[in-house]
């Protein structure tokens, strides 16, 4: 997917999913980060890794007028601006990455808590990332549009991605992430091999077509090369 959102503005990826960017400065590295809104059935909306809280989100959300909101901080990476969204939403639902309560203790969160222990919409499925006790990673599934919903599992940084400062630039393509879907950093620094492949053996068995991730340019299934295959390969070196 080629054709990016102005920062701040939401676009639509595909049926009950949009999209905000927003731009952030991480290990001194400019580069985009990446929110996603997924509507669902009896007027639910998840929130996943939200980015600051505009006007414009604000109003998109109450012209849903959701009878149910989940906001989910899905790694310990990202959470910086749930804060916000909690406060213009006392009523939603908080699930946050195992361990970010320890991080956000400003913050009641739910870290930790089972999706199963809650009204989780079954239209999403989740998915905790074992194997990275650094990020404790929670991916989401949307099963009517076969999407994947990640933030730091995957990153794909090509010339096409706007918002990326030179050193973003440097930086990849000295690690061999230039115009390849590839781990993150955070995720070349896994703590236990074997967890980690089972959950990548977990994921890669759904029936995705896309994947929406927080940095980079969104992965698209084509003939040649499907967004599965691109997960795959990605994590060759863990699987095998």
């Amino acid at each position: 997917m080629t054709d990016h959102t102005p920062v701040g503005t939401i676009q639509s990826v595909c049926t009950g999913i949009s999209v905000v960017e927003h731009p952030v400065r991480f290990w001194g590295l400019r580069f985009r980060t990446r929110m996603t809104l997924i509507q669902m059935s009896q007027a639910s909306l998840c929130i996943h890794s939200p980015v600051p809280q505009s006007a414009a989100i604000k109003d998109f959300i109450q012209q849903i007028q959701p009878r149910r909101i989940f906001l989910v901080a899905p790694n310990t990476l990202h959470h910086l601006f749930i804060g916000e969204y909690m406060r213009s939403w006392p009523q939603a639902t908080v699930i946050a990455a195992h361990g970010l309560g320890r991080k956000r203790r400003d913050l009641a969160l739910a870290s930790g808590k089972d999706f199963n222990e809650t009204d989780w919409p079954t239209e999403l499925q989740a998915i905790t990332i074992q194997g990275n006790s650094y990020l404790n990673e929670i991916v989401l599934y949307h099963r009517s549009s076969k999407t994947l919903i990640v933030t730091d599992l995957i990153e794909n940084f090509t010339s096409q991605s706007p918002g990326l400062g030179w050193e973003t630039r440097w930086m990849a393509k000295l690690s061999g992430m230039w115009n390849r879907p590839s781990p993150s950093p955070e995720f070349r620094l896994y703590s236990h091999k074997k967890a980690l492949a089972a959950a990548l053996r977990q994921v890669l068995a759904l029936d995705f077509e896309r994947i929406i991730l927080a940095h980079g340019d969104l992965i698209e299934s084509t003939p040649r090369r499907t967004a599965k295959d691109c997960l795959r390969t990605a994590y060759e070196h863990v699987l095998h």
